[in-house]
């Protein structure tokens, strides 16, 4: 589902239908580049939870029997597939897909290089992170959800000076001199989806998006920027999310688990590993996957 709403522009810089339905085609067209994240299989019941026996443990209803993968691509898109593993010929159905919001950012330039290139076409690696799946507990109950990342996030450039003119939106070209870019930064983000009610064919109320961070940092000769935007279902304040704003990109899949105090109540935990930008060092993130 598409809402013209999404995407908003400047007079001279209006992503026509023509854009929007070539980008559409390229996201649903089938794998861009599966990037470096690997496939993510999901069974039924979560296989770590039930081999230690975690008390109270139930899995999703709407899984049972199901064995589903989920796949992040270049594109942009989180790809889910039904696996039929049974008889004598097994097969795969992809039945949908999203694009999680810190793509979204990004993934419509696909379309604008690709019809502004002269020669090849270079693709954008907006989801090479891993998506990791797990059942946690939020609110006294037992939710399944999918926490992935951007990986290794996406280097800013500036537009070209006949972009443009080149794209139809203008018939002059910008201004010169351009700025000249002193760090192309990244685009870089997090992700979370609620899919305890997801079914074969999803849906937005199914395939729930449950909170995303997207951290944006560049600098230039003109301006250097940098926040962050969360975007949450809870009343959770944007201060809140404030570490994020220190990734630069992430270097390991989620870890998702959880700790016991000395009563025996479990915290829940999602760990990523990233890397802070202005050190270069290594950076933990614990993550409250509500």
């Amino acid at each position: 589902e598409y809402s013209s709403s999404w995407l908003n522009g400047t007079p001279n810089e209006d992503v026509n239908a023509t854009r929007i339905s070539g980008w559409k085609s390229f996201l649903m067209g089938g794998f861009a580049d599966s990037g470096h994240a690997p496939p993510q299989v999901v069974w039924p019941e979560d296989p770590w939870l039930k081999a230690y026996n975690v008390g109270n443990y139930e899995a999703p209803v709407k899984w049972k029997d199901r064995v589903v993968c989920f796949w992040p691509t270049n594109q942009g898109l989180l790809h889910g597939f039904e696996i039929y593993p049974e008889g004598l010929s097994p097969y795969v159905n992809r039945k949908w897909g999203v694009v999680p919001e810190p793509a979204f950012r990004q993934s419509l330039y696909h379309e604008l290089r690709n019809i502004y290139r002269d020669t090849g076409y270079y693709r954008i690696t907006l989801l090479d992170g891993p998506v990791t799946v797990r059942d946690v507990e939020i609110d006294g109950g037992w939710k399944r959800i999918a926490v992935g990342t951007t990986g290794m996030g996406t280097k800013q450039v500036i537009k070209p000076q006949n972009a443009w003119h080149k794209l139809e939106q203008n018939t002059v070209d910008t201004p010169t001199p351009l700025p000249s870019v002193s760090d192309k930064g990244r685009v870089f983000g997090v992700y979370a989806f609620d899919i305890t009610d997801l079914q074969a064919s999803a849906t937005v109320s199914t395939l729930d998006p449950l909170w995303s961070v997207s951290n944006i940092l560049f600098e230039t000769s003109a301006n250097d920027f940098a926040d962050y935007y969360p975007e949450k279902k809870t009343t959770a304040a944007k201060s809140d999310y404030a570490e994020y704003a220190d990734i630069k990109f992430s270097a390991s899949k989620p870890l998702i688990g959880y700790t016991k105090d000395e009563s025996g109540n479990r915290t829940w935990h999602v760990i990523i590993l990233g890397v802070e930008k202005e050190t270069n060092k290594y950076k933990w993130l614990d993550i409250d996957p509500s």
